[in-house]
Parts: C-alpha cells; sequence; structure tokens
C-alpha cells in the first residue's frame, strides 16, 4: 500500500480555499463553473477554518491485485472512459481491453482531459447515460 498523503491543509477562509482548488494530476482546462460548484463541494469546516473532504488512502494500492484483475473481477456491467488528452494512452487503453479480452467497453472521450467531469462534462454524461441506456433495454 502506499503511504498516505500528507495532511490536508486548513485554509482560514472558504473563498481562499475555493481560490487553491486544483487537480490531480494537474489539468489546463476547467470549465470555471464547474471548478468552483466542485470546489466548494469538496470543502468541510474544521477547527481553524476550511479542509479538504477526501480519502487519504484514496492513492493507495490493493495489495497483490492489478488494475486487470480487479476490472475482471467486477460483478456488474462496467465501461471504461478513456479522456482523450488523460494519463492512460491509447496504448494503454489497448493494451488494458487486451488483457480483458474485450469484456468490458472502452469509450474515448474527445478533448477531454484526465477530468472529464470538469472540462468535457456533456461527453461524459453522453457516455454514462448511453451505457445505462444500453444496460437496462432488454436485448431482442
Amino acid at each position: 500500500m502506499l503511504p498516505a498523503l500528507r495532511p490536508p491543509r486548513i485554509h482560514e477562509t472558504f473563498e481562499g480555499a475555493v481560490a487553491r482548488f486544483r487537480t490531480i494530476p494537474e489539468q489546463d482546462v476547467v470549465l470555471p463553473y464547474v471548478g468552483r460548484h466542485v470546489a466548494e463541494q469538496s470543502l468541510k469546516q474544521v477547527e481553524g477554518g476550511w479542509t479538504w473532504k477526501y480519502d487519504p488512502n484514496f492513492f493507495g494500492q490493493t495489495p497483490g491485485k492489478s488494475m486487470s484483475d480487479m476490472l475482471n473481477a467486477l460483478q456488474c456491467p462496467t465501461v471504461c472512459f478513456r479522456a482523450e488528452f488523460g494519463l492512460v494512452t491509447p496504448q494503454m487503453a489497448s493494451d488494458l481491453q487486451e488483457l480483458l479480452d474485450g469484456q468490458i467497453p472502452f469509450v474515448e472521450l474527445p478533448r477531454s482531459g484526465h477530468h472529464p467531469m470538469l472540462d468535457q462534462p456533456l461527453a461524459l454524461v453522453a457516455g454514462i447515460s448511453t451505457a445505462l441506456e444500453l444496460w437496462i433495454r432488454p436485448r431482442g
């Protein structure tokens, strides 16, 4: 398991904290109204000011399990979204699809950075809506 991130910084004011909102990994394009909304909803008041809501162990890994092992173990309908300008390259996505024997569909979100909900939310919603529609309609 990877070590937890450093303790979160406490910001004196709500607005000061919102102004410091950053993505991990960093992303150049963020729609201002979406970024602000996410920042505002990601804060909690603590003694001394405001800090970020997050699980400090989020970046840990399940010991002995690869991404393909975890995806293959899923018991529910699944789709993977790949952001065109995200960290997952087309080759990485192709390799993962091959490891999964094509059992999980991959959808590319064009013109999207690593955090599509921040720069291409409509494309992301369209992709999710399409997947849900395909899963709930009986085939026949």
